[in-house]
């Protein structure tokens, strides 16, 4: 009985420490920086139910969304499809063919006890231009 006991308290043990944080553990509010910084700078939000949001600043018009997963401490957000197209003027109004893209936007993320830090390689997503390897977004509290 005490074997049983012990067996099962290091495999509590183990799962504590190779389980680590699951999505509802990183979902909220990320920003760069504090005060002033984090007002005007990117934000990044991640939901409970594997979507995202990112904004580059409070002054873009650009709002990237789409959904992300975390494998061990690795987050990707995989932004969605981005749609692309033609509007044509015509007598009976404007009319818009849509195109989609080819490749899917990713960017790439490790959990740190501080927050999230960007990782530049395997990042192919135009939206986090700009962005310098390493940057660190704090959750908000």
């Amino acid at each position: 009985m005490k074997r049983l006991f012990l067996l099962l308290i290091a495999l509590a043990l183990l799962c504590a420490v190779s389980c680590g944080k699951g999505r509802s553990d990183l979902a909220g509010g990320y920003r760069i920086g504090t005060g002033e910084d984090a007002l005007i700078g990117p934000s990044l939000t991640l939901n409970g139910d594997g979507t995202f949001s990112y904004s580059p600043s409070i002054i873009s018009s650009y709002m990237g969304v789409g959904r992300y997963t975390l494998e061990g401490d690795a987050v990707t957000l995989l932004f969605g499809e981005e749609e692309t197209g033609l509007f044509t003027v015509t007598e009976d109004g404007p009319e818009y063919e849509p195109a989609r893209t080819a490749e899917q936007a990713v960017g790439v993320f490790t959990v740190t006890e501080e927050g999230l830090r960007f990782e530049a390689a395997g990042t192919t997503a135009w939206a986090l231009d700009g962005l310098e390897d390493g940057t660190l977004f704090i959750k908000n509290r």
